[in-house]
């Protein structure tokens, strides 16, 4: 098959991301591949450029990433266009049978329709944002207000369009259909990742808390982006609740928006069993994440579109038991219950996340069951193989 993939985030070809690599799985099993995609650093105008043996169409976009919210909402709105005008310049003539596109962004609703208009091509969404609901519950957004409507057409619009939407869970799967009206073909595709090619023995893990200064600490990491959907403070009413335990220490790895209101948390309640890192090289971050006790998640109290977090796989992959901080909306916590892979408690009630990490910190046996468990998970449900085979069953065969 002919393939046109429509990304935001992605890295260069050969560096390892959910998309990167599943692009890679397409063209491995004989599959024609067109990524399109913002430029990289390395670039300076809209091409084609060669990555990993691909032919790859970078597009110079306005800046996405703007701390100023107006240049941003401009640049994302910009994209569909910019994206149509690359695409028709260097890729008109193509033969295409998908297009492939992840939310966000909404905004690519325009682009994929025309797209898939111009090459009579199917289409299949990967749903990993359910965006502008996702706003609203944060206070970013209004509900029915004007720009809340913008986001929503589009929405309905790229739902529309796709044949295939693919949800990271069953959660998911309901809220979709409860508030749209959707024809598509729907299943799970769940957040997916490499297996994590690492010897994680006593040697690695002594080395690499030797390096981080953490011996014999009891860890409880929680890494990736730090920002309003991941309620830090709930992270830090945890970590000053385990004072009582003089061995623990919190490590957060990443950056994001609130990386400075979380120094400042840090500082107001002189909490000396928190430890910041900044966002580190994958390899690094991994051996580090693999040489913890507990990997932590935390979700906002008001979100009520169901989420996955995409660091629940390196969790998973590391053998890492959970303990989760979560909304009403997820089922999440349904997930890590069922499969016996960690604990949860709602944000809600931050009190009770204490009491589950008692339970973890307290029971070596429970923590390597749910570890193992939890890799066991992972390597049936989460792999970049088993995503790549769960697109192509729905692509030839429905």
């Amino acid at each position: 098959m002919n393939i046109l993939f429509i990304m935001l985030a992605f890295p260069k070809l050969e560096e390892p991301s959910m998309y990167t690599s599943l692009v890679r799985e397409f063209k491995r099993n004989g599959h024609s591949v067109y990524p399109v995609a913002p430029l990289i650093p390395e670039y300076n105008h809209t091409g084609l450029y060669e990555e990993n043996g691909v032919e790859v169409l970078r597009v110079k976009t306005l800046d996405l990433f703007d701390n100023n919210l107006f240049k941003k909402g401009v640049a994302n709105i910009s994209l569909s266009f910019l994206y149509k005008k690359a695409i028709k310049k260097y890729w008109r003539d193509l033969r295409i049978d998908v297009i492939v596109v992840p939310t966000p962004s909404v905004l690519f609703a325009d682009v994929v329709t025309e797209m898939a208009g111009h090459y009579k091509a199917k289409v299949y969404l990967m749903l990993k944002d359910i965006f502008p609901q996702n706003a609203v519950d944060l206070g970013m957004m209004k509900k029915n207000g004007l720009i809340y409507r913008y986001f929503r057409s589009k929405e309905k619009k790229l739902y529309k369009s796709a044949e295939w939407i693919g949800c990271t869970s069953q959660g998911n799967i309901d809220y979709l259909l409860a508030h749209n009206q959707v024809t598509a073909k729907v299943h799970i595709l769940n957040n997916c990742s490499e297996p994590i090619a690492l010897n994680i023995d006593d040697d690695l893990k002594n080395k690499v808390r030797k390096e981080y200064g953490l011996r014999d600490n009891f860890v409880v990491v929680f890494g990736g982006n730090m920002g309003k959907p991941q309620q830090l403070e709930n992270v830090i009413l945890l970590a000053k609740s385990c004072e009582v335990f003089p061995d623990v220490i919190f490590l957060i790895i990443g950056k994001g928006t609130q990386l400075s209101r979380l120094k400042d948390l840090v500082e107001n309640e002189q909490l000396h069993n928190v430890k910041l890192i900044d966002q580190l090289p994958l390899l690094k971050y991994r051996e580090l994440v693999s040489s913890c006790d507990i990997g932590l998640i935390s979700l906002h109290k008001n979100f009520t579109v169901p989420n996955t977090p995409y660091k629940l796989n390196d969790y998973f992959a590391l053998h890492l038991p959970v303990l989760a901080s979560i909304d009403h909306g997820t089922d999440l916590g349904k997930i890590l219950v069922e499969n016996e892979a960690g604990l949860y408690a709602y944000a809600d009630k931050p009190d009770n996340l204490f009491e589950q990490f008692k339970r973890l910190y307290l029971n070596a046996d429970l923590r390597k069951k749910m570890g193992y468990n939890g890799n066991k998970f992972f390597n049936a449900n989460m792999t970049i193989r088993i995503a790549y085979k769960t697109m192509l069953s729905h692509m030839m065969y429905s």
